[in-house]
């Protein structure tokens, strides 16, 4: 019954309880001494229940009973609780199996030590013998009680510094792959300026624009984890429409319409893939074809695909794909750190196109 209470009682809430304590030892009393007669002493039971004064001094001894065991079960399973919330269930038991059975010993000696009158005074030499026992094997089970909140607050210190070190482990292997292709496209994309100078300063000029607008994307993803997916997206675009302006009617792009769901991805990860989607789908064909990025609201995330033209060839197995050092190996290895999911980066083919994909 005491254990069952949620938490020790405030200072404001200390006061009654104590005296509903009081009352119950007051009413309760009375009766506990009827029947302690009842079972040793049947003859005394009419001359006690006439008696005012023994009726009383078992109030008395009563209210004794009800405070000590309130005190040292009631308080003690309450404080006891609190102390051990975290540890395995088995140890929780334990300790409250030993320490209900030192408080319930303690409580009936301190009671029949301090019941001077009554008739169910226990008040023996044992008892004060048993009080000393059971102090020191309270004094026992408050160093084992300690030594495990200290054990617990160690490991608890140790798990929050591995955590930390993973997360810091985590974000510095994100960032060396990151910078893995920030150089890489950025050199193509050059090229495709170049070659239009020639032969439209227009478009040129537009796509330089168009770059400086990435460079400041990709300086601001160095130094964020992660970024909106409309962002992302806008990127793409931008990468998207300088790669047209290079292929011409080759490329044709089908690209999502609105505003994208507000998730985040890692930086440039989608750029990575439509640039495999352009250089695997459309650059070897003289007919040219599609790149199509779509976005799907999936819960409270976003399933994202690239796809492109293709000539219906099954994929090559994944030692060809996932080279160390290329984009999709590279791509996966983000997505794994940002996800968690051991295998996150979806692959599909079908007739006359090939897909990628991730959820987020």
């Amino acid at each position: 019954m005491f254990r069952l209470q949620s938490a020790p009682p405030t200072l404001q809430e200390l006061p009654l309880l104590l005296a509903k304590c009081t009352v119950w030892g007051l009413l309760s009393g009375p009766v506990f001494g009827a029947v302690f007669l009842l079972l040793n002493e049947p003859g005394r039971l009419p001359a006690y229940l006439t008696s005012p004064r023994a009726l009383f001094f078992s109030s008395i001894d009563g209210v004794v009973w009800a405070l000590t065991f309130y005190i040292g079960l009631g308080l003690g399973n309450s404080l006891l609780k609190r102390s051990l919330l975290g540890y395995p269930p088995a140890i929780q038991n334990t300790i409250f199996v030993v320490f209900n059975l030192i408080a319930t010993s303690m409580a009936v000696a301190i009671a029949g030590t301090l019941s001077p009158h009554g008739s169910f005074t226990l008040r023996t030499p044992l008892y004060l013998r048993i009080l000393v026992i059971d102090s020191v094997l309270g004094l026992a089970l408050s160093l084992v009680i300690r030594a495990f909140i200290h054990l617990k607050l160690q490991v608890e210190r140790t798990q929050a510094e591995l955590q930390l070190q993973a997360l810091e482990t985590a974000r510095a292997q994100a960032l060396a792959l990151q910078s893995q292709i920030n150089p890489h496209f950025f050199f193509n994309t050059l090229n495709t300026i170049s070659a239009l100078i020639d032969d439209d300063p227009a478009a040129a000029r537009r796509n330089i624009a168009r770059l400086a607008d990435m460079f400041r994307y990709t300086l601001g993803c160095t130094h964020n984890s992660s970024v909106e997916l409309e962002q992302e997206l806008d990127f793409v675009r931008d990468y998207l429409a300088i790669e047209q302006e290079r292929f011409r009617r080759r490329l044709k792009l089908e690209l999502p319409g609105g505003p994208a769901p507000p998730v985040r991805v890692p930086g440039l990860i989608l750029q990575p893939l439509v640039e495999n989607a352009v250089k695997h789908g459309i650059a070897g064909r003289i007919e040219g074809g599609t790149v199509t990025v779509r976005v799907e609201p999936l819960g409270s995330g976003a399933r994202v695909t690239v796809r492109n033209t293709s000539d219906g060839e099954a994929l090559p197995g994944e030692p060809a794909l996932f080279r160390p050092g290329h984009a999709l190996e590279n791509v996966r290895a983000r997505l794994r750190m940002f996800t968690g999911r051991p295998d996150p980066l979806r692959m599909a083919t079908g007739d006359g196109w090939t897909e990628f994909g991730f959820d987020v």
